[in-house]
Protein backbone atom coordinates (compact mmCIF):
# COMPACT_ATOMS: atom_id res chain seq x y z
CA UNK A 1 0.00 0.00 0.00
CA UNK A 2 1.20 3.55 -0.98
CA UNK A 3 1.86 5.58 1.81
CA UNK A 4 -0.63 8.76 2.32
CA UNK A 5 1.67 10.94 3.64
CA UNK A 6 3.86 10.61 0.63
CA UNK A 7 0.92 10.40 -1.35
CA UNK A 8 -0.26 14.01 -0.71
CA UNK A 9 3.15 15.55 -0.56
CA UNK A 10 3.59 15.12 -4.03
CA UNK A 11 2.90 17.57 -6.48
CA UNK A 12 -0.05 17.31 -7.79
CA UNK A 13 -0.91 17.60 -11.24
CA UNK A 14 -3.48 20.55 -12.36
CA UNK A 15 -4.66 19.51 -15.93
CA UNK A 16 -8.27 18.99 -16.18
CA UNK A 17 -10.31 16.28 -18.22
CA UNK A 18 -11.95 18.25 -20.41
CA UNK A 19 -12.74 15.64 -23.21
CA UNK A 20 -16.56 15.31 -24.38
CA UNK A 21 -16.25 18.95 -22.65
CA UNK A 22 -16.71 20.64 -26.03
CA UNK A 23 -13.70 22.19 -28.35
CA UNK A 24 -12.03 25.03 -26.57
CA UNK A 25 -9.42 26.56 -28.14
CA UNK A 26 -7.94 28.90 -25.12
CA UNK A 27 -8.22 29.34 -21.06
CA UNK A 28 -9.98 32.26 -19.73
CA UNK A 29 -11.25 32.90 -16.91
CA UNK A 30 -14.97 34.41 -15.78
CA UNK A 31 -15.77 37.98 -14.80
CA UNK A 32 -16.27 38.65 -11.19
CA UNK A 33 -19.15 41.09 -11.90
CA UNK A 34 -20.54 40.52 -7.97
CA UNK A 35 -24.88 40.23 -7.74
CA UNK A 36 -26.06 39.43 -4.64
CA UNK A 37 -29.16 37.05 -3.92
CA UNK A 38 -30.18 34.98 -0.46
CA UNK A 39 -31.32 32.44 1.10
CA UNK A 40 -34.16 30.93 2.13
CA UNK A 41 -35.41 32.61 5.81
CA UNK A 42 -37.68 32.12 8.59
CA UNK A 43 -40.92 34.15 7.77
CA UNK A 44 -40.39 37.72 9.51
CA UNK A 45 -42.82 39.41 11.32
CA UNK A 46 -45.73 40.64 9.16
CA UNK A 47 -47.02 44.09 9.28
CA UNK A 48 -50.06 44.54 10.94
CA UNK A 49 -53.35 45.54 8.82
CA UNK A 50 -53.91 47.68 10.67
CA UNK A 51 -51.33 50.28 10.82
CA UNK A 52 -50.31 50.90 14.63
CA UNK A 53 -51.00 47.37 16.42
CA UNK A 54 -48.16 45.30 17.14
CA UNK A 55 -48.13 41.97 15.88
CA UNK A 56 -45.32 39.95 17.93
CA UNK A 57 -44.12 36.58 16.46
CA UNK A 58 -42.64 34.89 19.69
CA UNK A 59 -39.74 32.38 18.60
CA UNK A 60 -38.07 30.25 21.47
CA UNK A 61 -34.43 30.35 22.30
CA UNK A 62 -32.05 28.73 19.92
CA UNK A 63 -31.77 25.47 21.51
CA UNK A 64 -27.88 24.29 22.61
CA UNK A 65 -27.09 21.91 20.31
CA UNK A 66 -25.67 18.66 22.56
CA UNK A 67 -22.69 17.46 22.77
CA UNK A 68 -22.14 13.91 23.64
CA UNK A 69 -18.34 14.24 23.78
CA UNK A 70 -15.88 17.19 23.79
CA UNK A 71 -12.33 17.32 22.27
CA UNK A 72 -9.29 18.80 23.68
CA UNK A 73 -8.89 20.82 20.12
CA UNK A 74 -10.11 21.17 16.68
CA UNK A 75 -7.67 23.01 14.02
CA UNK A 76 -9.20 23.90 10.83
CA UNK A 77 -6.87 24.64 7.99
CA UNK A 78 -8.19 27.33 5.79
CA UNK A 79 -6.78 28.26 2.20
CA UNK A 80 -6.98 32.22 3.43
CA UNK A 81 -6.42 34.09 6.45
CA UNK A 82 -8.60 36.67 8.39
CA UNK A 83 -7.73 40.42 7.43
CA UNK A 84 -9.40 41.91 10.47
CA UNK A 85 -10.86 40.85 13.97
CA UNK A 86 -12.94 44.28 14.46
CA UNK A 87 -16.68 43.05 13.02
CA UNK A 88 -17.09 46.63 12.73
CA UNK A 89 -14.11 46.94 9.69
CA UNK A 90 -13.99 43.37 8.71
CA UNK A 91 -15.10 42.08 4.96
CA UNK A 92 -17.83 39.25 4.32
CA UNK A 93 -15.07 36.67 3.45
CA UNK A 94 -15.40 32.83 4.40
CA UNK A 95 -12.41 32.45 6.70
CA UNK A 96 -13.48 36.12 8.40
CA UNK A 97 -16.95 35.67 8.66
CA UNK A 98 -16.51 31.79 10.08
CA UNK A 99 -14.13 33.14 12.92
CA UNK A 100 -16.32 36.14 14.13
CA UNK A 101 -19.36 33.77 14.28
CA UNK A 102 -17.43 31.77 17.02
CA UNK A 103 -16.51 35.23 19.33
CA UNK A 104 -19.25 37.10 18.50
CA UNK A 105 -23.09 36.96 18.65
CA UNK A 106 -25.88 39.60 16.04
CA UNK A 107 -28.95 39.62 17.91
CA UNK A 108 -30.08 36.68 15.21
CA UNK A 109 -28.07 33.75 13.77
CA UNK A 110 -28.34 31.63 11.30
CA UNK A 111 -29.51 28.41 11.47
CA UNK A 112 -28.59 24.85 9.01
CA UNK A 113 -31.15 26.47 6.59
CA UNK A 114 -30.16 29.56 6.46
CA UNK A 115 -32.96 30.48 8.68
CA UNK A 116 -33.06 33.57 11.03
CA UNK A 117 -33.40 32.61 14.64
CA UNK A 118 -32.74 34.17 18.25
CA UNK A 119 -29.28 35.19 19.41
CA UNK A 120 -28.87 38.02 21.25
CA UNK A 121 -32.22 38.65 20.74
CA UNK A 122 -35.32 36.40 22.13
CA UNK A 123 -38.18 37.81 20.04
CA UNK A 124 -39.15 40.82 17.84
CA UNK A 125 -42.43 42.22 16.56
CA UNK A 126 -43.70 45.25 13.97
CA UNK A 127 -45.48 47.62 15.33
CA UNK A 128 -45.37 49.04 11.85
CA UNK A 129 -43.75 48.27 8.27
CA UNK A 130 -40.48 50.14 9.41
CA UNK A 131 -39.86 49.38 13.10
CA UNK A 132 -38.46 46.26 14.42
CA UNK A 133 -38.58 45.99 18.61
CA UNK A 134 -36.20 43.58 19.62
CA UNK A 135 -36.62 41.42 23.15
CA UNK A 136 -32.99 41.37 24.43
CA UNK A 137 -31.93 38.09 26.72
CA UNK A 138 -31.04 38.81 29.87
CA UNK A 139 -27.94 37.90 32.11
CA UNK A 140 -25.32 37.61 28.86
CA UNK A 141 -21.88 39.00 29.60
CA UNK A 142 -19.06 39.54 27.43
CA UNK A 143 -16.08 37.84 27.22
CA UNK A 144 -14.19 40.31 29.82
CA UNK A 145 -17.26 40.11 32.53
CA UNK A 146 -19.47 43.24 31.03
CA UNK A 147 -22.76 43.34 30.80
CA UNK A 148 -24.52 43.10 27.60
CA UNK A 149 -27.20 45.88 27.13
CA UNK A 150 -29.52 47.75 24.34
CA UNK A 151 -27.18 50.71 24.70
CA UNK A 152 -24.49 48.24 22.97
CA UNK A 153 -26.79 47.09 20.07
CA UNK A 154 -27.28 51.54 19.06
CA UNK A 155 -23.43 51.77 19.32
CA UNK A 156 -22.78 49.04 17.09
CA UNK A 157 -25.17 49.71 14.24
CA UNK A 158 -24.31 53.55 14.59
CA UNK A 159 -20.49 52.66 14.44
CA UNK A 160 -21.00 50.71 11.61
CA UNK A 161 -23.61 53.49 10.09
CA UNK A 162 -20.98 56.17 10.50
CA UNK A 163 -18.62 57.17 7.49
CA UNK A 164 -15.38 57.59 9.52
CA UNK A 165 -15.52 54.39 10.47
CA UNK A 166 -15.60 52.78 6.94
CA UNK A 167 -17.65 49.81 7.46
CA UNK A 168 -17.30 47.48 4.23
CA UNK A 169 -20.50 45.50 5.91
CA UNK A 170 -22.28 49.30 5.80
CA UNK A 171 -24.74 47.89 3.58
CA UNK A 172 -26.29 45.44 6.48
CA UNK A 173 -27.49 49.00 8.25
CA UNK A 174 -27.61 51.34 5.26
CA UNK A 175 -31.44 51.60 5.57
CA UNK A 176 -31.40 52.32 9.55
CA UNK A 177 -32.99 55.62 10.31
CA UNK A 178 -32.62 55.52 13.88
CA UNK A 179 -31.62 52.96 16.98
CA UNK A 180 -33.23 53.48 20.41
CA UNK A 181 -31.94 51.88 23.41
CA UNK A 182 -36.00 51.11 25.11
CA UNK A 183 -34.36 49.87 28.60
CA UNK A 184 -31.75 47.86 29.41
CA UNK A 185 -33.89 44.87 27.64
CA UNK A 186 -35.42 46.30 24.83
CA UNK A 187 -34.14 47.65 21.33
CA UNK A 188 -35.99 49.95 18.57
CA UNK A 189 -34.96 49.90 15.00
CA UNK A 190 -36.83 52.29 12.75
CA UNK A 191 -35.50 51.98 9.06
CA UNK A 192 -36.10 54.42 6.25
CA UNK A 193 -37.72 51.88 3.85
CA UNK A 194 -39.06 48.51 4.34
CA UNK A 195 -36.53 45.60 4.99
CA UNK A 196 -37.85 42.56 4.19
CA UNK A 197 -34.63 40.67 4.43
CA UNK A 198 -33.66 42.34 7.61
CA UNK A 199 -33.77 39.62 9.84
CA UNK A 200 -31.21 37.78 7.43
CA UNK A 201 -28.92 40.31 7.43
CA UNK A 202 -28.84 41.24 11.04
CA UNK A 203 -26.53 38.31 12.21
CA UNK A 204 -23.80 39.50 10.37
CA UNK A 205 -23.80 42.57 12.42
CA UNK A 206 -21.78 41.39 15.58
CA UNK A 207 -22.70 43.22 18.54
CA UNK A 208 -19.38 44.43 20.33
CA UNK A 209 -19.52 46.54 23.79
CA UNK A 210 -19.33 50.05 24.06
CA UNK A 211 -17.46 50.82 27.32
CA UNK A 212 -15.26 48.04 26.30
CA UNK A 213 -14.07 50.01 23.36
CA UNK A 214 -14.85 53.57 24.48
CA UNK A 215 -12.52 53.27 27.33
CA UNK A 216 -9.51 51.18 24.84
CA UNK A 217 -7.37 52.14 22.38
CA UNK A 218 -8.91 52.43 19.09
CA UNK A 219 -7.31 49.20 17.67
CA UNK A 220 -8.56 46.97 20.59
CA UNK A 221 -10.86 45.02 18.73
CA UNK A 222 -8.39 43.82 16.08
CA UNK A 223 -6.02 43.16 18.65
CA UNK A 224 -7.74 41.91 21.95
CA UNK A 225 -11.72 41.71 20.30
CA UNK A 226 -13.91 40.84 22.93
CA UNK A 227 -17.57 39.59 22.39
CA UNK A 228 -20.71 37.48 23.77
CA UNK A 229 -19.65 34.11 21.59
CA UNK A 230 -19.38 30.40 22.30
CA UNK A 231 -15.19 30.94 21.99
CA UNK A 232 -13.15 33.42 23.71
CA UNK A 233 -10.13 35.01 21.85
CA UNK A 234 -6.48 33.64 23.03
CA UNK A 235 -4.39 34.97 19.73
CA UNK A 236 -4.22 35.88 16.19
CA UNK A 237 -0.79 35.27 14.27
CA UNK A 238 -1.43 36.70 10.77
CA UNK A 239 -1.16 34.07 7.61
CA UNK A 240 -0.17 31.41 10.61
CA UNK A 241 -3.12 31.22 12.68
CA UNK A 242 -5.92 32.03 15.24
CA UNK A 243 -6.38 30.35 18.31
CA UNK A 244 -9.85 30.59 20.37
CA UNK A 245 -10.70 28.65 23.58
CA UNK A 246 -14.70 27.95 24.45
CA UNK A 247 -16.53 28.65 27.44
CA UNK A 248 -18.19 26.34 29.47
CA UNK A 249 -21.20 26.82 28.16
CA UNK A 250 -23.20 29.33 25.74
CA UNK A 251 -26.46 30.20 25.63
CA UNK A 252 -26.97 29.09 22.73
CA UNK A 253 -24.82 25.86 21.78
CA UNK A 254 -24.59 24.75 25.40
CA UNK A 255 -21.05 23.31 25.48
CA UNK A 256 -18.91 23.14 22.60
CA UNK A 257 -17.60 20.63 20.61
CA UNK A 258 -13.98 21.57 21.35
CA UNK A 259 -12.16 23.16 24.21
CA UNK A 260 -9.65 24.62 22.11
CA UNK A 261 -9.79 25.52 18.34
CA UNK A 262 -7.53 26.45 15.96
CA UNK A 263 -8.23 28.02 12.71
CA UNK A 264 -4.79 27.41 10.50
CA UNK A 265 -4.01 29.23 7.23
CA UNK A 266 -2.25 26.83 4.41
CA UNK A 267 -3.38 28.29 1.10
CA UNK A 268 -2.09 25.56 -1.15
CA UNK A 269 -3.47 22.77 -1.48
CA UNK A 270 -0.78 19.93 -1.51
CA UNK A 271 0.56 20.99 2.28
CA UNK A 272 -3.27 21.59 3.59
CA UNK A 273 -4.25 17.58 2.32
CA UNK A 274 -0.48 16.69 3.93
CA UNK A 275 -1.70 18.07 6.76
CA UNK A 276 -5.23 16.50 7.11
CA UNK A 277 -3.69 12.92 6.29
CA UNK A 278 -1.11 13.13 9.05
CA UNK A 279 -3.31 14.52 12.00
CA UNK A 280 -2.08 17.99 11.98
CA UNK A 281 -5.40 19.05 11.60
CA UNK A 282 -9.18 17.71 12.03
CA UNK A 283 -10.82 19.20 8.76
CA UNK A 284 -9.86 21.36 5.73
CA UNK A 285 -11.78 24.16 3.36
CA UNK A 286 -11.59 24.62 -0.01
CA UNK A 287 -10.72 20.79 -1.49
CA UNK A 288 -10.28 20.64 -5.07
CA UNK A 289 -12.32 18.23 -7.11
CA UNK A 290 -9.03 16.42 -8.58
CA UNK A 291 -8.35 15.28 -5.14
CA UNK A 292 -12.07 14.14 -3.96
CA UNK A 293 -11.60 10.60 -5.15
CA UNK A 294 -8.49 9.99 -3.39
CA UNK A 295 -10.34 11.13 -0.08
CA UNK A 296 -12.69 8.94 -0.62
CA UNK A 297 -10.95 6.26 -1.06
CA UNK A 298 -8.83 6.99 2.11
CA UNK A 299 -10.86 4.97 5.05
CA UNK A 300 -9.61 7.77 7.10
CA UNK A 301 -11.08 10.74 5.74
CA UNK A 302 -14.52 11.78 5.08
CA UNK A 303 -15.53 13.96 2.35
CA UNK A 304 -18.59 16.81 2.22
CA UNK A 305 -18.74 18.56 -1.27
CA UNK A 306 -21.60 21.11 -0.06
CA UNK A 307 -23.69 22.73 -2.33
CA UNK A 308 -26.01 24.66 0.35
CA UNK A 309 -24.03 28.14 0.00
CA UNK A 310 -24.26 31.59 -1.61
CA UNK A 311 -22.67 31.51 -5.24
CA UNK A 312 -23.98 30.89 -8.06
CA UNK A 313 -21.73 31.11 -11.73
CA UNK A 314 -24.27 32.56 -14.72
CA UNK A 315 -23.34 34.19 -18.13
CA UNK A 316 -25.39 37.53 -18.62
CA UNK A 317 -26.66 38.43 -22.05
CA UNK A 318 -26.11 41.77 -22.83
CA UNK A 319 -28.57 43.52 -25.69
CA UNK A 320 -27.26 46.21 -26.28
CA UNK A 321 -27.18 48.48 -29.58
CA UNK A 322 -28.02 46.24 -32.81
CA UNK A 323 -26.71 43.03 -31.10
CA UNK A 324 -28.02 39.51 -32.19
CA UNK A 325 -29.18 39.15 -28.70
CA UNK A 326 -31.64 41.18 -28.63
CA UNK A 327 -33.47 38.01 -30.97
CA UNK A 328 -34.95 35.82 -28.63
CA UNK A 329 -34.17 33.09 -30.71
CA UNK A 330 -30.21 33.30 -30.62
CA UNK A 331 -30.67 33.46 -26.84
CA UNK A 332 -32.62 30.44 -26.88
CA UNK A 333 -29.77 28.56 -29.22
CA UNK A 334 -27.48 29.57 -26.86
CA UNK A 335 -28.83 28.22 -23.91
CA UNK A 336 -29.62 24.83 -25.76
CA UNK A 337 -25.77 24.57 -26.91
CA UNK A 338 -24.80 24.38 -23.55
CA UNK A 339 -24.61 20.74 -22.06
CA UNK A 340 -24.41 21.60 -18.29
CA UNK A 341 -24.87 18.02 -17.07
CA UNK A 342 -21.84 16.74 -19.01
CA UNK A 343 -19.70 19.60 -17.15
CA UNK A 344 -21.06 19.01 -13.58
CA UNK A 345 -20.24 15.27 -14.32
CA UNK A 346 -16.89 16.08 -15.85
CA UNK A 347 -15.25 19.21 -14.00
CA UNK A 348 -17.82 18.41 -10.79
CA UNK A 349 -17.95 14.80 -10.01
CA UNK A 350 -21.76 15.32 -10.64
CA UNK A 351 -21.67 17.11 -6.95
CA UNK A 352 -23.16 20.20 -8.57
CA UNK A 353 -26.79 20.84 -9.91
CA UNK A 354 -27.64 22.59 -13.20
CA UNK A 355 -30.16 25.31 -12.75
CA UNK A 356 -32.34 27.50 -14.52
CA UNK A 357 -32.42 30.97 -12.88
CA UNK A 358 -29.44 33.53 -11.96
CA UNK A 359 -29.93 32.13 -8.61
CA UNK A 360 -28.09 29.70 -5.69
CA UNK A 361 -30.65 26.87 -4.71
CA UNK A 362 -29.98 28.36 -1.10
CA UNK A 363 -30.93 31.66 -1.91
CA UNK A 364 -34.13 33.02 -0.83
CA UNK A 365 -36.26 33.10 -4.11
CA UNK A 366 -35.03 30.45 -5.42
CA UNK A 367 -37.52 27.95 -7.37
CA UNK A 368 -37.17 24.73 -7.57
CA UNK A 369 -39.55 24.20 -10.36
CA UNK A 370 -37.71 26.07 -12.79
CA UNK A 371 -35.89 23.88 -14.64
CA UNK A 372 -32.02 24.40 -16.71
CA UNK A 373 -33.06 23.98 -20.35
CA UNK A 374 -31.78 20.67 -21.71
CA UNK A 375 -28.74 20.31 -23.84
CA UNK A 376 -29.75 20.32 -27.60
CA UNK A 377 -27.12 21.31 -30.21
CA UNK A 378 -29.84 20.49 -33.27
CA UNK A 379 -32.03 23.01 -31.83
CA UNK A 380 -29.85 25.32 -31.15
CA UNK A 381 -28.76 25.17 -34.90
CA UNK A 382 -32.27 25.02 -36.12
CA UNK A 383 -32.90 28.20 -33.91
CA UNK A 384 -29.82 30.21 -35.45
CA UNK A 385 -31.21 29.00 -38.60
CA UNK A 386 -34.58 30.85 -38.13
CA UNK A 387 -33.03 33.87 -36.62
CA UNK A 388 -31.14 34.30 -39.91
CA UNK A 389 -27.78 32.79 -38.65
CA UNK A 390 -27.93 29.82 -40.56
CA UNK A 391 -24.21 29.47 -40.95
CA UNK A 392 -23.58 30.38 -37.18
CA UNK A 393 -22.64 33.69 -36.21
CA UNK A 394 -20.05 35.25 -33.76
CA UNK A 395 -20.26 36.93 -30.25
CA UNK A 396 -18.06 38.54 -28.03
CA UNK A 397 -17.23 36.64 -24.40
CA UNK A 398 -16.03 39.25 -22.14
CA UNK A 399 -13.72 37.67 -19.59
CA UNK A 400 -11.07 38.28 -16.45
CA UNK A 401 -8.04 36.85 -15.47
CA UNK A 402 -9.96 37.24 -12.06
CA UNK A 403 -10.98 33.69 -10.84
CA UNK A 404 -14.29 34.10 -8.30
CA UNK A 405 -15.12 30.65 -8.49
CA UNK A 406 -14.22 26.77 -8.21
CA UNK A 407 -12.87 25.20 -11.91
CA UNK A 408 -13.95 28.48 -13.66
CA UNK A 409 -11.42 28.83 -16.23
CA UNK A 410 -12.12 25.12 -16.87
CA UNK A 411 -15.73 25.08 -17.18
CA UNK A 412 -15.51 28.71 -19.45
CA UNK A 413 -13.74 27.18 -21.63
CA UNK A 414 -16.04 23.93 -21.72
CA UNK A 415 -18.61 26.78 -22.37
CA UNK A 416 -16.79 28.27 -25.24
CA UNK A 417 -16.62 24.75 -26.82
CA UNK A 418 -20.28 23.98 -26.76
CA UNK A 419 -21.25 27.61 -28.52
CA UNK A 420 -18.64 26.60 -31.02
CA UNK A 421 -19.93 23.32 -32.04
CA UNK A 422 -23.15 24.84 -33.11
CA UNK A 423 -21.67 27.51 -35.01
CA UNK A 424 -21.47 30.51 -32.49
CA UNK A 425 -17.98 31.76 -32.66
CA UNK A 426 -16.43 33.32 -29.71
CA UNK A 427 -14.52 36.17 -29.99
CA UNK A 428 -13.24 36.27 -26.30
CA UNK A 429 -12.19 39.92 -24.75
CA UNK A 430 -10.77 40.63 -21.83
CA UNK A 431 -11.51 42.85 -18.92
CA UNK A 432 -8.42 44.45 -17.19
CA UNK A 433 -7.46 42.94 -13.48
CA UNK A 434 -9.25 45.00 -10.89
CA UNK A 435 -11.46 47.07 -13.07
CA UNK A 436 -14.58 45.00 -13.07
CA UNK A 437 -16.73 47.57 -11.75
CA UNK A 438 -15.51 49.91 -13.89
CA UNK A 439 -16.24 48.15 -16.52
CA UNK A 440 -19.61 47.79 -15.60
CA UNK A 441 -20.30 51.18 -14.50
CA UNK A 442 -20.30 51.58 -18.56
CA UNK A 443 -23.04 48.95 -19.26
CA UNK A 444 -25.62 51.00 -16.73
CA UNK A 445 -28.37 52.13 -18.86
CA UNK A 446 -26.42 54.36 -20.38
CA UNK A 447 -26.11 54.98 -24.09
CA UNK A 448 -22.12 52.77 -24.24
CA UNK A 449 -21.08 49.98 -23.62
CA UNK A 450 -20.14 46.41 -25.06
CA UNK A 451 -21.84 43.96 -26.42
CA UNK A 452 -22.00 40.04 -25.65
CA UNK A 453 -21.89 37.66 -22.92
CA UNK A 454 -20.45 37.86 -19.40
CA UNK A 455 -19.13 35.60 -17.13
CA UNK A 456 -20.98 36.56 -14.12
CA UNK A 457 -20.04 35.79 -10.44
CA UNK A 458 -22.83 36.10 -7.98
CA UNK A 459 -23.35 35.35 -4.27
CA UNK A 460 -26.05 35.94 -1.63
CA UNK A 461 -23.72 37.93 0.23
CA UNK A 462 -24.97 39.86 2.97
CA UNK A 463 -28.49 40.41 1.99
CA UNK A 464 -29.39 36.65 1.74
CA UNK A 465 -32.64 38.07 -0.35
CA UNK A 466 -32.65 37.86 -4.82
CA UNK A 467 -33.62 41.58 -4.61
CA UNK A 468 -29.99 43.04 -4.62
CA UNK A 469 -29.62 41.01 -7.99
CA UNK A 470 -32.43 42.18 -9.05
CA UNK A 471 -32.11 46.11 -8.39
CA UNK A 472 -28.65 45.67 -9.34
CA UNK A 473 -28.60 43.94 -12.64
CA UNK A 474 -32.43 43.36 -13.75
CA UNK A 475 -34.82 46.07 -13.68
CA UNK A 476 -34.73 49.07 -15.47
CA UNK A 477 -31.38 51.49 -14.87
CA UNK A 478 -32.23 53.60 -12.05
CA UNK A 479 -30.74 56.88 -12.15
CA UNK A 480 -31.02 58.19 -8.39
CA UNK A 481 -29.39 54.75 -7.69
CA UNK A 482 -27.03 54.17 -10.24
CA UNK A 483 -28.42 50.44 -10.12
CA UNK A 484 -30.07 48.44 -12.92
CA UNK A 485 -29.93 47.14 -16.44
CA UNK A 486 -26.69 46.39 -16.76
CA UNK A 487 -27.37 43.99 -19.69
CA UNK A 488 -29.82 46.08 -21.31
CA UNK A 489 -32.97 45.46 -21.28
CA UNK A 490 -35.83 46.70 -19.35
CA UNK A 491 -39.45 44.59 -18.64
CA UNK A 492 -42.01 46.30 -17.20
CA UNK A 493 -43.36 43.35 -15.60
CA UNK A 494 -40.18 42.46 -13.97
CA UNK A 495 -40.00 45.79 -12.62
CA UNK A 496 -43.22 45.74 -11.28
CA UNK A 497 -43.27 42.61 -9.58
CA UNK A 498 -39.60 43.55 -8.17
CA UNK A 499 -40.60 46.64 -6.95
CA UNK A 500 -43.29 44.81 -4.83
CA UNK A 501 -41.17 42.11 -3.81
CA UNK A 502 -39.01 44.56 -2.24
CA UNK A 503 -41.38 46.63 -0.29
CA UNK A 504 -44.02 44.02 1.50
CA UNK A 505 -42.95 41.88 4.58
CA UNK A 506 -45.06 38.85 3.34
CA UNK A 507 -42.41 36.01 2.85
CA UNK A 508 -45.09 34.48 1.10
CA UNK A 509 -45.96 36.58 -1.51
CA UNK A 510 -42.47 37.66 -2.03
CA UNK A 511 -41.24 34.22 -3.09
CA UNK A 512 -44.51 34.09 -5.81
CA UNK A 513 -43.49 37.50 -6.95
CA UNK A 514 -39.72 36.35 -7.16
CA UNK A 515 -41.08 32.79 -8.64
CA UNK A 516 -43.01 34.93 -11.61
CA UNK A 517 -39.52 37.28 -12.33
CA UNK A 518 -36.93 34.21 -12.52
CA UNK A 519 -39.83 32.07 -14.70
CA UNK A 520 -40.65 35.30 -17.18
CA UNK A 521 -36.32 35.69 -17.12
CA UNK A 522 -36.22 31.51 -17.95
CA UNK A 523 -39.01 31.61 -20.55
CA UNK A 524 -37.07 35.02 -22.52
CA UNK A 525 -33.60 33.17 -22.02
CA UNK A 526 -32.71 37.08 -20.62
CA UNK A 527 -29.69 35.04 -18.66
CA UNK A 528 -27.54 31.96 -18.91
CA UNK A 529 -27.66 30.26 -15.88
CA UNK A 530 -25.29 27.23 -15.10
CA UNK A 531 -25.32 25.31 -12.29
CA UNK A 532 -24.92 25.68 -8.58
CA UNK A 533 -21.55 26.18 -6.63
CA UNK A 534 -20.05 23.72 -3.95
CA UNK A 535 -17.21 24.11 -1.28
CA UNK A 536 -15.56 20.81 -0.27
CA UNK A 537 -14.63 19.80 3.04
CA UNK A 538 -11.88 16.92 4.09
CA UNK A 539 -12.35 15.63 7.34
CA UNK A 540 -10.28 13.23 9.63
CA UNK A 541 -13.28 10.69 10.47
CA UNK A 542 -11.19 9.39 13.85
CA UNK A 543 -12.73 13.24 15.46
CA UNK A 544 -15.05 14.39 12.78
CA UNK A 545 -18.01 12.35 11.90
CA UNK A 546 -19.98 15.23 10.34
CA UNK A 547 -19.60 18.55 9.06
CA UNK A 548 -22.85 20.92 9.07
CA UNK A 549 -21.36 24.24 7.20
CA UNK A 550 -24.00 27.16 7.13
CA UNK A 551 -23.84 29.23 3.60
CA UNK A 552 -20.47 27.49 3.05
CA UNK A 553 -19.35 29.44 6.03
CA UNK A 554 -18.15 27.20 9.46
CA UNK A 555 -18.33 27.79 12.85
CA UNK A 556 -16.98 24.98 15.78
CA UNK A 557 -20.54 23.82 16.74
CA UNK A 558 -21.36 22.48 13.25
CA UNK A 559 -18.79 19.79 13.96
CA UNK A 560 -20.28 16.42 14.82
CA UNK A 561 -17.02 15.05 17.51
CA UNK A 562 -16.63 10.74 16.35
Amino acid sequence: MRDRRSFWQKQLSRRRMLKGLGRAGMGVMGLAAVGCAAAPAATPTRAPAAPGAATPTSRPAASPTPVAKQLDRLVLGHNRDIVTLDPGLTSSTIPAMGALQMMYDGLTVHDRKSQAVPSLATSWENPDQLTWLFKLRPGVKFHNGYDFEAADVKFTIERMIDPQTKSPLVTLVRNVDKVEAVDQGAVKIVTKVVEPAFLRMIPDVFIISQKYLKESDPAIMQNKPVGTGPYRFVKWTKDDALELTALENHFRIGKPPSRTFFQRVIPSDTPRMAALTTGEIEYAFGVPPEQWEQIEKDPNLGLLVDDWNLSFPHLGISQFGESPLRDKRVRLAINYAINREEMAKGLFKGKVRPVGQPLSPACFGYDEAIKSYPYDPQKAKALLAEAGYPNGLEITFWITPEASYLMQKEYNEATMGFLNAVGIKTNVKTVPVGQSSQFFERMRGRNEGPEGIFHMAGMCGVFLDAFQLLESHYVTFNEQTGLGNKMYWSDSEIDAWAKEARNILDEKKRKELYSKIFRKMNEEALTIPLFSMVYAWGYNKKKVKAIYPRQSRHAAWDIEVA
